[in-house]
């Protein structure tokens, strides 16, 4: 499986799944459906009811033209509309769980979008190049990516999510800090921390492991017997937002 490794400020690597070529294709698909079931819609209205839908009395030919224009416009701009309201997806992306972003994991810009519906007339209607792009690249990215800075990724699955009241134990008025050094981490590095533990991206174990290592040199702290890298980073984040809450 291919993935996309990115470097934070604090110099720690993470890693993104880039969405798939068949993921990409069926969301592409679903868009094209949604787009023929709303020019079908405005055709059939514009055909049976055009009387209605002229209040303005601008004539035939004008009142045509503008019709036109209104049935082409959301479906030229359909992915640079829906990208930049619906955080880097379409309907499609959003069926198939994957939704575009810069390839520094922050949400594309309103250029990066538009730049990437320019390259799609080369990447989906000259010969589908997009796909040979896709399949060719570490990132899974067609030309309008590559040029735009963009990738697409496969996005958390809500629905496999699983919180227990332990995860907020922090927040109880009897909790024990196991760490009190953590207070040393500044926001951005707790921030990567978190980052890890409740992004449903994949890390590796080693990932992970060169984390909590970098954490106890920092802090100059040990693991309890027991206690795994993934344990500890949880247990550093636990009490910083202890403190933090002492704060406020």
């Amino acid at each position: 499986m291919k993935t996309s490794d990115i470097i934070t400020s604090q110099f720690v690597s993470l890693t993104q799944t880039p969405a798939g070529v068949a993921e990409r294709l069926v969301a592409r698909i679903i868009d094209y459906i949604v787009i023929g079931v709303y020019f079908f819609a405005l055709w059939t209205a514009f055909d049976k009811y055009n009387w209605l839908l002229d209040p303005l009395g601008l004539g035939d030919s004008l009142f045509r033209v503008l019709y036109i224009l209104l049935l082409l416009s959301p479906i030229l701009f359909y992915s640079v509309i829906c990208e930049f309201f619906l955080d880097g997806r379409t309907l499609g992306k959003m069926i198939m769980k994957t939704r575009v972003v810069m390839v520094d994991g922050s949400a594309p810009t309103l250029g990066a979008i538009l730049l990437r519906w320019l390259f799609l007339l080369i990447d989906v209607y000259l010969m589908n190049i997009g796909i040979i792009a896709i399949i060719c690249t570490r990132r899974n990215q067609r030309l309008g990516d590559l040029a735009a800075g963009t990738m697409v990724i496969r996005t958390p699955r809500t629905d496999q999510m699983h919180f227990t009241l332990s995860e907020f134990s922090y927040a109880r008025s009897d909790y024990k800090p196991l760490y009190p050094e953590v207070q040393q981490l500044s926001l951005g590095q707790i921030d990567v921390v978190n980052h890890i533990l409740n992004d449903q991206v994949v890390y590796s174990d080693e990932q992970v492991e060169q984390l909590a290592t970098k954490i106890e040199r920092m802090l100059d702290i040990k693991r309890e017997p027991g206690m795994d890298a993934t344990d500890l980073l949880r247990t550093v984040a636990h009490d910083y937002q202890h403190f933090a809450l002492q704060v406020i």
